[in-house]
């Protein structure tokens, strides 16, 4: 399992569409949706996810201001990339308990 840091990097890692100029691609972009079928980690994998999608926003208010924001701006930052974060988890342990 990966360190909870090396999470942005690894989200960054696919080389499909909507990069931007920061690593990897834009999980807020329009265009970007993300699938996960996950299990009994999916809460922890999922919280991972929108704070790599919140931080990569931030990166890129950052980048594109040159200067860090406000905590105001944060605040908004985090519920825009909140709002417009897409995908679907599928976690059904009770399936996965019974299988077994």
């Amino acid at each position: 399992m990966p360190a909870i840091d090396q999470c942005p990097l690894l989200l960054s890692l696919v080389p499909e569409c909507n990069v931007w100029r920061g690593n990897g691609f834009d999980l807020c972009h329009p265009a970007t949706s993300v699938s996960m079928t996950i299990n009994g980690p999916a809460p922890s994998i999922l919280a991972m996810f929108m704070n790599a999608a919140i931080d990569q926003q931030i990166e890129k208010f950052s980048t594109d201001n040159r200067r860090q924001p406000t905590d105001t701006e944060v605040a908004k930052i985090r519920e825009w990339a909140q709002a417009n974060v897409r995908g679907t988890v599928q976690a059904d342990i009770l399936k996965e308990d019974q299988g077994q």
